[in-house]
């Protein structure tokens, strides 16, 4: 036992004069020697593991093996008609990386948010540009454009600003009182 470790527990009270002699007199174990008690018996060893041993043993089923490639999203089309589609997006999309407005717009059941340009969004507003979802992105592209695409992609989801619009029924009591266009909160 080290000086500092032994005097700090005589003073602490946990040991007395006669345990650290004891302790200091006693041979110390190696390391490395097992702590097992005295009484137990050591464990049979198991037979070699041979072919015969692999045969007499019951076979588990295996699991399947995982798919190699997560699925398309798009499994009705081939290969060389999602790269048209894909070029088709990269060439005609307006995204501008650095926009400065926010354009929150309704895909299914989640609201997500584009950001745009000014003029973008005017365009967006008036039905001029439409948003293209696709492999969770989303792309600006002209009117005309999309409807180019629908003919390469009959299944492509195309977002259009009226289109929200025009799912919502007037109520005849406010008929009276129309909310202005330009309100700023």
């Amino acid at each position: 036992m080290s000086n500092d470790l032994r005097d700090q527990l005589l003073k602490a009270g946990l040991v007395t004069e006669d345990q650290v002699k004891e302790a200091e007199t006693r041979p110390q174990r190696a390391s490395g020697a097992s702590r097992k008690p005295a009484g137990k018996k050591p464990k049979k060893a198991r037979p070699p593991q041979g072919a015969k041993g692999a045969a007499a043993r019951p076979k588990r089923p295996r699991k399947p093996a995982a798919p190699a490639q997560t699925p398309s999203p798009t499994p009705h089309l081939d290969k060389a008609q999602r790269e048209v589609v894909r070029t088709f997006l990269r060439e005609k999309r307006q995204n501008t990386p650095d926009a400065p407005l926010p354009y929150n717009f309704q895909d299914g059941n989640a609201v997500k948010k584009l950001w745009v340009t000014a003029d973008q969004q005017a365009a967006l507003g008036s039905g001029e540009l439409v948003i293209i979802s696709r492999n969770d992105r989303h792309y600006l592209i002209g009117r005309e454009d999309s409807e180019h695409l629908l003919t390469l992609d009959p299944k492509a989801v195309v977002i259009r600003a009226d289109d929200a619009r025009g799912e919502e029924e007037e109520d005849p009591a406010y008929k009276e009182h129309p909310i202005p266009d330009d309100l700023v909160w």
